[in-house]
């Protein structure tokens, strides 16, 4: 409604200046990094799902160094649909050897992740402190940082 008829056009202006933009204001959470070099040296399967196009979000891995963690980077428009639909995280795990179950957990900080995993039946982890919006696909599990969700991981351990 905001943009009307005009909404490719603005669309296609948002891009072209984040395309240009996203990497200098990139900043990754606190944490972060250590708990993906925790997890993969542990033997983890990691992979991500993410609401940024999928050239984005490589790019993004890419400069951060972290791809080497992951097994495949889906981003938005790589699927057939896109979240909250299981269909990227479908495709995350595609080749892994795993299959959504409740041992898969899909970490996440919006209500279309966690409905996602929902929907595919794995573990819905909310990550930071959300807000409104959980009550019809709550997490199992909820922790408030990087820091927390390692600690989570390791008491399962």
């Amino acid at each position: 409604p905001l943009f009307g008829d005009r909404w490719e056009e603005a669309g296609a202006v948002f891009y072209e200046a984040y395309g240009r933009l996203h990497i200098e204001s990139l900043a990754p959470l606190p944490g972060a990094a250590d708990l993906l070099a925790a997890l993969a040296g542990r033997g983890y399967c990691l992979a991500v799902v993410s609401n940024k196009r999928g050239p984005f979000l490589k790019e993004e891995s890419e400069t951060l160094g972290w791809t080497k963690y992951f097994h495949r980077l889906v981003g938005a428009g790589d699927a057939a649909v896109d979240k909250p639909a299981p269909d990227p995280l479908y495709m995350a795990l595609d080749g892994s050897g795993h299959t959504p179950s409740p041992t898969v957990w899909m970490v996440g900080d919006a209500d279309v992740d966690l409905e996602m995993a929902h929907r595919a039946g794995c573990t819905a982890v909310l990550i930071g402190e959300g807000g409104p919006g959980f009550e019809d696909f709550p997490p199992h599990l909820r922790v408030s940082s990087c820091a927390d969700l390692a600690e989570a991981v390791r008491a399962l351990e």
